[in-house]
């Protein structure tokens, strides 16, 4: 049980016993068709990619994602921001999104950023049909909807990110940091339980589309962290999620 659970139930650490679904870390690891995957998303084989994968729906806030993705790829320029992202976001967050910041100062080349999408939902159609209307979103964020072949995404990803409202534990994080990705998140649920924040990812300290995206870029600039934490994060998984940590849990 989350520690957020345990506060919102008035229950005491001592009295909870948590046992984490146990996952079988040897099925996911990177299978060899990264540049097949990019291909056929018409994405560049040297680009980064930024994505995440779960049900579009209002919990998951698929305005924020796409928010995010709109604040890096823009590098401060705001002619061409959508104005039907701009109003669903603050629909759905009550307030506007804050003000683009420029990352022409970065050393991490943002023009080769795509971001990757998967999974369908109920606000599915509308992110498409934002993205397909934005010229500064429709040839770099790829919405891919339903699809068996979640590895094969995963496979590609070279950060994943959770712009979640509300979670429990999510899988998705858990998934990711098998195949060695880092990770940047919301704190929501009990998210910051399934990664190491500052080892194997990074936790926005708000749920701000600015300051989501600063961790996103930090993240892609210090490539020291992102190479530890795909060593790192697979460790973890395996030590809290994996079969034999399930095992010994309920023995």
């Amino acid at each position: 049980m989350s520690t957020s659970t345990l506060e919102w139930l008035d229950i005491g650490q001592e009295k909870s016993v948590t046992i984490h679904n146990g996952l079988d870390i040897g099925k996911w690891k990177k299978t060899g068709t990264g540049r097949v995957m990019k291909e056929e998303m018409d994405i560049p084989n040297d680009a980064s990619i930024v994505g995440s994968v779960g049900r579009l729906t209002s919990d998951k806030r698929p305005w924020l994602f796409l928010k995010v993705a709109e604040i890096l790829i823009s590098n401060g320029s705001e002619q061409e921001v959508s104005e039907d992202l701009e109003n669903w976001y603050s629909q759905n967050e009550g307030v506007g999104s804050s003000k683009l910041l420029d990352w022409k100062d970065s050393t991490f080349p943002v023009e080769n950023l795509h971001f990757v999408l998967v999974g369908d939902g109920p606000q599915l159609e509308r992110a498409k049909s934002i993205v397909e209307n934005s010229k500064l979103l429709s040839d770099r964020v790829h919405l891919v909807g339903f699809s068996n072949r979640v590895a094969q995404y995963l496979s590609v990803m070279d950060c994943f990110l959770l712009t979640s409202k509300v979670e429990g534990l999510p899988n998705a994080i858990i998934e990711a940091q098998a195949f060695g990705i880092p990770i940047v998140s919301t704190d929501a649920g009990g998210s910051k339980e399934c990664f190491i924040p500052g080892k194997t990812g990074l936790l926005a300290v708000d749920d701000s589309p600015m300051e989501i995206a600063s961790n996103v870029l930090a993240l892609f600039e210090d490539s020291n962290f992102s190479s530890n934490s795909k060593k790192a994060g697979r460790k973890f998984i395996k030590d809290k999620f994996g079969i034999r940590a399930y095992s010994n849990s309920i023995s």
